[in-house]
């Protein structure tokens, strides 16, 4: 998830990168290489930089060629949970809905759990919570449904609750790097920093051992937790960062799975929060040639646009990924702070207040709320917010 934090990182980045291309649209299904439009020269532009407070001359980046979608077969339904999960991965997430219910009961643990996340993927969180409910019985001694509660939880701002089955995945699984990641996210979402890092260090008895260098998803969260460790014991970055993102999060792609697209977005995350857009871009666009149809994509090529005050593309990118999920919290803040940035205060407000009807709890968008009445002169107004 590409977070408002990810967003304002990029702000530094104004003399760095300016090379970041405007991102292509998003398209209904994943099509073959098609025809293109010329692409543009790069444009001056007055616009306000948030650096040095003025107004100011900047190179906007040139648009890339505009494509239209090639025609695509119908897709072909599921014949297997397995199959179920290859169309989820491809973003067919209406085929892999179907076919994880047409095989509910042959396993209904592995198909609720898929289920559950293809819904969410699309902002459908109700209906990902009574999928996993249903199989709640069996799931209380699964490790994997608990990681699936959590996911669910920790995106409607349910952090106490997400927190409980975080650390009930960790009891099951004490070894296994996502439920330690979950778990020490949650305590730093509910502000328990001093647990949340000594939560990260019992990663030392993951990588005593050899089974994470097989899975994809192990990596990627070992790279996370050393990437949140550096953070809260303030150690620098550059001291971990090319060892997190090459020898861990990148090597899930690199050497496991490449198709798992999650390490691409994880991998152009981690870029961002070290102001490096372009390769960061990279990334997003590796991860939509797999998938086509992923929220965090689109948001992240919204914070790298905002990041060269290319407000418009900014906007663009926030809207693909509401297209696909309505309630994506990210999309939301990223317009707020672009809409900030543009000094349109006025349709900020709105904004935020739609991350918090799916999330009343986000951190992101308080803090934003916050900061637009500090910055319109209503700090009175500011202060509920900077309390909660």
């Amino acid at each position: 998830m590409v977070s408002a934090a990810a967003v304002a990182q990029t702000q530094p980045s104004l003399n760095q990168d300016k090379a970041v291309a405007s991102a292509p649209a998003a398209t209904s299904e994943p099509a073959s290489q098609p025809a293109s439009q010329p692409t543009s020269q790069p444009e001056k532009r007055v616009a306000f930089n948030p650096i040095t407070g003025k107004m100011s001359e900047i190179t906007m980046p040139a648009s890339q060629p505009t494509s239209k979608p090639a025609s695509q077969p119908a897709t072909k339904p599921a014949e297997s949970i397995a199959d179920s999960k290859a169309l989820y991965n491809q973003g067919h997430y209406s085929a892999a809905a179907d076919g994880y219910r047409k095989f509910m009961s042959a396993d209904p643990m592995a198909a609720s759990i898929g289920l559950a996340e293809t819904l969410s993927i699309q902002g459908q969180y109700d209906k990902a919570l009574e999928a996993l409910t249903a199989v709640a019985a069996d799931g209380e001694k699964n490790a994997q449904w608990h990681l699936a509660m959590y996911d669910v939880l920790t995106a409607v701002g349910k952090y106490d609750d997400a927190l409980n089955h975080a650390a009930k995945a960790r009891q099951l699984k004490p070894v296994w790097a996502p439920a330690i990641y979950a778990n020490g996210q949650a305590l730093e979402m509910l502000g328990k920093k001093e647990q949340a890092c000594d939560t990260y260090k019992t990663m030392d008895r993951v990588v005593a051992g050899d089974a994470w260098k097989a899975d994809a998803q192990s990596l990627v969260a070992l790279g996370n937790i050393m990437d949140r460790l550096s953070i809260l014991t303030m150690k620098k970055a550059s001291e971990q960062a090319s060892n997190i993102l090459q020898n861990y999060i990148q090597q899930a792609y690199l050497k496991v799975d490449k198709n798992y697209w999650p390490a691409h977005v994880a991998s152009a995350i981690f870029l961002l929060n070290n102001h490096r857009p372009k390769p960061a871009m990279d990334e997003l666009n590796k991860a939509n040639k797999i998938n086509p149809h992923i929220p965090d994509v689109f948001v992240g090529r919204g914070a790298a646009s905002l990041g060269v005050m290319n407000f418009e593309e900014c906007l663009k990118q926030a809207e693909l990924a509401l297209a696909i999920n309505p309630k994506n919290c990210d999309a939301f803040l990223l317009k707020a702070a672009c809409m900030m940035q543009w000094r349109k205060y006025d349709e900020v407000e709105n904004l935020i207040n739609k991350a918090l009807e799916t999330n009343p709890n986000n951190l992101d968008a308080l803090s934003q709320m916050a900061a637009l009445h500090i910055v319109t002169g209503h700090k009175d107004k500011a202060d509920p917010f900077i309390a909660r």
